[in-house]
């Protein structure tokens, strides 16, 4: 994993964006990772999803509250959230959310590979380079 200078980097990758991802929103963890493509993707169906269980749950109630507030005297019957509309939002925002740390995850595990390939290619480098010199000194000598 190269830097911003072009250096390889001596550091392993970090594990922060998929606790991101984890703790405050499913995106956050690809955005952190510079994958804005997949950030925006799973960032948008998580809250459209989100707000779907949100508003299924809080419309019934907000129905009954304007039939209460309403001044020409309409009966104010109890009403179930649609239930089949709430779950299934819900499942879609859950399946979402563990997508997107699948994600983040295996984008973390293929950063941590190449890094490894990298690290890896610096000590082979390194241990050529003294093979080199020592068989210079010997012929030398």
């Amino acid at each position: 994993m190269k830097t911003r200078n072009g250096r390889p980097s001596r550091m392993r990758p970090s594990r922060l964006p998929i606790f991101i991802s984890a703790l405050v929103c499913p995106g956050i963890g690809q955005f952190l990772q510079r994958r804005w493509l997949a950030g925006a993707i799973f960032t948008a169906l998580f809250l459209a999803f989100f707000l779907s269980v949100v508003y299924n749950a809080l419309a019934p109630i907000f129905r009954i509250l304007r039939q209460l507030t309403d001044p020409s005297g309409g009966s104010a019957a109890l009403t179930a959230p649609n239930l089949g509309k709430l779950l299934t939002s819900f499942a879609l925002a859950m399946i979402t959310y563990a997508i997107s740390l699948f994600d983040a995850y295996k984008a973390y595990r293929r950063s941590c590979r190449r890094w490894a390939e990298e690290r890896f290619k610096q000590k082979m480098q390194g241990i050529a380079g003294d093979q080199l010199q020592d068989s210079r000194i010997l012929k030398s000598s």
